[in-house]
């Protein structure tokens, strides 16, 4: 057999290979092509395939292109990992108030205050008013 055999039947071949698949693939919709159905029945199979994926292919380049533009994926792992190896985000707390340290130093009224030391009145009412 040369290729020109190949060449003259290679339609006929497709269309084999193609009817094999349809009758053994798992794919909703591909049997009906294969079996003996009406050529209406068919024709909607083969209207509602091609309409599957070119919706598929419309969703599948949304989301490539969201992903192109903002590459931030998010998985939810289904692999157990230990707590120390997932690292923790830094956290910056702005306080909303603006007390100056030269107004009065929080830190050392508050260990005055757990040491039991004397603490001036004034600066103890500052620091709880500042704690707010």
């Amino acid at each position: 057999m040369d290729g020109s055999y190949f060449k003259r039947h290679k339609g006929r071949h497709l269309r084999k290979y193609f009817k094999e698949y349809c009758e053994n693939t798992t794919i909703h919709g591909f049997r009906y092509l294969a079996e003996k159905r009406s050529i209406v029945e068919k024709i909607f199979w083969i209207i509602l395939i091609l309409s599957s994926i070119g919706v598929c292919s419309y969703l599948i380049n949304r989301i490539y292109e969201k992903y192109r533009t903002s590459p931030v994926i998010v998985s939810f792992a289904t692999k157990e990992s230990p707590i120390f190896t997932i690292p923790f985000p830094a956290v910056t707390i702005c306080p909303v108030t603006k007390a100056s340290s030269l107004m009065i130093n929080f830190t050392e009224v508050y260990y005055k205050k757990v040491d039991n030391e004397t603490v001036d009145p004034i600066e103890y009412v500052t620091k709880e008013l500042l704690s707010f």
